[in-house]
């Protein structure tokens, strides 16, 4: 595993392979940018191979994005992107739809975090575009069950779409 930092504000982790999930994870709190990294890094060390890229608050992550659009083309899209909800400058929601709007990131899961969920934020975030909102576990090993059950999604629909493709041919 590598760790590479632009401007110290964006950390890329992992090795991307075929076979890996592209997880980019949006948060301002570095305690939570750690436990996530923690447990996303820990899901890969258990056979779950994740290709991270930490944006630490919007404007970081939209220049990262940004530039991942323009330059990278070729590259496939992120997997996934978690979102938190409050952060400074520009909430979640209003990053999620600044998000949706690059065409290349429309068909990627995007799940907004908040640490409590009340219906209105809810519907919110899928109006927006959110694929689920998820409330932040309190423990670390609800905050792993998370991750490693996001992870499996991912691989399920990845294999899904692979197979369509295969009958398809």
């Amino acid at each position: 595993m590598h760790l590479a930092k632009r401007a110290g504000e964006i950390e890329a982790t992992g090795t991307a392979s075929r076979c890996s999930t592209r997880v980019v994870v949006i948060d301002d709190d570095p305690d939570d940018l750690w436990l996530l990294r923690r447990s996303l890094t820990r899901a890969s060390d258990e056979g779950a191979p994740v290709d991270l890229s930490i944006c630490r608050g919007p404007a970081v992550a939209l220049d990262f994005l940004r530039s991942q659009n323009e330059t990278s083309q070729r590259a496939s899209s992120p997997d996934l992107m978690l979102i938190d909800v409050n952060m400074p400058d520009m909430s979640g929601i209003e990053l999620l739809r600044v998000i949706r709007s690059i065409e290349r990131f429309r068909d990627t899961a995007i799940m907004v975090m908040t640490s409590a969920v009340d219906e209105e934020l809810a519907e919110e975030a899928s109006a927006a575009g959110a694929d689920a909102v998820l409330t932040k576990p309190d423990t670390l090993a609800g905050l792993d069950a998370l991750v490693a059950s996001l992870l499996r999604g991912r691989a399920a629909s990845r294999t899904r779409t692979t197979a369509t493709r295969l009958r398809s041919a």
